[in-house]
């Protein structure tokens, strides 16, 4: 029919949906790197092509890992990466790391060296420079 657009003309339509709907169902678990990444990018940048731009961030930085801990200069080289998909990949650590740290609070008991390096760990985590702290 004229006008009207099939999936194959468009098969990438309903992608996003898709995507958000298995995480829902499923989790991350079984996404890859660049599916996860992919997904997080949706909440920044609407409307455009996330997956080329999550595998562009994987391919420069070499890691999720990496492309967390990146500068925000670092990430705004890349290309298709504007300021608030920057600030969101800057934040999920930031964010990550308060989460735990509340987890670490509610189990405050130190009681072995194990509980005392979760602890520390939790103080520690997504800081990019050295702190020190006495437990």
């Amino acid at each position: 029919m004229k006008g009207k657009s099939t999936k194959s003309e468009y098969p990438h339509s309903g992608h996003r949906q898709r995507l958000k709907e298995r995480f829902r169902r499923e989790g991350l678990g079984g996404f890859e790197d660049h599916q996860a990444l992919e997904l997080l990018l949706f909440y920044a940048i609407p409307r455009r092509d996330t997956n080329e731009l999550a595998h562009r961030l994987l391919a420069a930085f070499g890691s999720l890992k990496n492309v967390f801990a990146a500068d925000v200069g670092d990430l705004q080289s890349i290309e298709g990466l504007g300021e608030h998909a920057a600030a969101l990949l800057k934040l999920i650590p930031e964010i990550a790391g308060k989460y735990w740290f509340a987890e670490e609070q509610d189990r405050a008991k130190i009681t072995s060296i194990g509980s005392a390096a979760s602890y520390a760990k939790s103080l520690l985590y997504g800081r990019p420079m050295e702190h020190f702290y006495v437990i």
